[in-house]
């Protein structure tokens, strides 16, 4: 690319892949919210009738259930597991399960949902934190894209390359796998904030951000990642669009590893519009932002006023 070429493009495209699936909680109604009574009645049933199996009906169905889905994903036991201790309220009504009754009722309470069957678009990019591995003059970047899903439902999803010294883009095919996050800590049905956080083992393109919070519960839309750097230290920041079905929101993501991530409300009446930008550097002492207008943005303890 020469001094004078402003703009290059690339001869290369995103594709949604259908095949590429998460291990999602399933309920007895719609989520993210509590068990309410009916709830409750429902997912009973379903635990009576696990009860009821004998020994060996038990261990041939988990091990059916797992011969199944291994190739599509890690860590299915501990899956199960985790799944099974969420279900606590619904388990206590119950009298002790053996080890493998356990890790099938955490299976009955899950299920496959394809992230990006519908869609894949709308990326951001940032600087890599590891440039290990970068080409001569070049940098290895994180590219952010939302994924639109089964029933379109957004999500967010990575993928990694590097922009070589002549401008020439390179984009690493993704893993065959994919996981979401584990929550640092249960949440309040109002909660306002959540702390997720993946296996660092994970390759980047296996970790993808699914709606969490209740302001999120159809959507996590159109995330801006920027780089802030204050002390030497890297922080990246994104602002994007919290969907209900009904109502939206501008919320901020907060990571320095992509591993873990925070996220929380903003408030402020920019805050209820779409196209939410942070600019990288302060302006004097304060962060700025673009939406519908220009506006600025004031970090504060409880969240950031817009």
């Amino acid at each position: 690319m020469t001094q004078n070429t402003f703009f290059n493009r690339q001869a290369f495209h995103l594709r949604p892949d259908s095949a590429r699936v998460v291990v999602r909680p399933f309920k007895p109604a719609t989520e993210p919210r509590d068990f309410n009574s009916t709830d409750r009645t429902r997912a009973n049933h379903i635990v009576d009738r696990v009860l009821a199996l004998d020994v060996e009906t038990v261990a041939a169905q988990l091990k059916d259930v797992l011969d199944n889905f291994r190739g599509r994903h890690r860590n299915l036991i501990e899956i199960f597991e985790q799944r099974a201790q969420e279900m606590g309220v619904v388990f206590s009504a119950h009298p002790s399960f053996t080890e493998d009754q356990r890790r099938l009722l955490g299976a009955y309470f899950l299920h496959e949902y394809s992230f990006e069957a519908a869609a894949l678009f709308n990326p951001s990019i940032v600087a890599h934190p590891d440039q290990s591995g970068a080409p001569p003059g070049g940098r290895r970047f994180i590219l952010s894209l939302r994924a639109v899903g089964e029933g379109h439902v957004s999500s967010l999803t990575f993928r990694s390359g590097a922009i070589a010294a002549d401008g020439n883009v390179s984009v690493d095919p993704p893993a065959r796998l994919a996981s979401i996050p584990m929550l640092r800590e249960p949440l309040a049905l109002d909660a306002d904030r959540a702390e997720v956080y993946f296996s660092p083992e994970e390759d980047i393109s296996e970790r993808v951000i699914f709606p969490v919070l209740a302001s999120q519960s159809n959507g996590i839309e159109d995330a801006r990642f920027v780089q802030f750097e204050d002390s030497g230290q890297h922080t990246y920041y994104a602002t994007y669009t919290a969907y209900t079905g009904r109502s939206i929101r501008s919320e901020l993501m907060e990571t320095r590893d992509f591993v873990t991530f925070r996220m929380s409300a903003m408030s402020g009446s920019a805050t209820h519009n779409k196209g939410m930008a942070l600019f990288p550097r302060k302006i004097r002492t304060t962060r700025a932002c673009t939406c519908s207008t220009l506006t600025t943005c004031i970090p504060g303890a409880a969240g950031r006023q817009c």
